[in-house]
């Protein structure tokens, strides 16, 4: 069935409420079922449940929400045991500036690299505490981890 020009609502909805809010998932939860509604009138839900079983079977969705979930765990683990604020004053001494900081950032998500989400979390996690002593701003931060 073509659905023309009804079908820019669920995109629109999420980029409107996203900006609005401020949070992008409820965004997206939001345009998804906004979307399932136009496809499928008040029975959504049957086919909203059809295709997240479909989705969440998938032997590869499977492992990848894993596996982001179990590293995801494992950061946290580092950030609220301290283990990476201790990395940080272990490495503090031996940097002289914001350079240095940055350029230390950098060969750690070279040396560190598993996938490009969990490197960000990892490396931004730990690098924190050493860019935020030499007054390096957090965007600065971000796009060295980023890059």
């Amino acid at each position: 069935m073509d659905y023309g020009a009804v079908s820019l609502i669920p995109t629109a909805l999420v980029l409107l409420l996203a900006i609005w809010s401020h949070r992008t998932l409820e965004s997206v939860i939001c345009g998804a079922i906004v979307a399932f509604l136009i496809m499928d009138g008040w029975q959504f839900a049957d086919r909203l449940a059809a295709v997240t079983t479909q989705v969440l079977a998938d032997e590869s969705t499977a492992w990848v929400l894993l596996v982001c979930g179990l590293y995801g765990s494992f950061i946290a683990l580092l950030v609220k045991g301290g283990g990476a604020y201790a990395f940080g004053e272990w490495l503090a001494p031996k940097l002289q500036g914001k350079r240095s900081s940055l350029l230390a950032t950098w060969v750690l998500g070279l040396a560190i690299f598993l996938d490009d989400y969990l490197n960000s979390l990892t490396v931004g996690a730990t690098m924190k505490s050493v860019t935020d002593r030499f007054k390096t701003s957090r965007e600065m931060l971000a796009y060295v981890v980023d890059s």
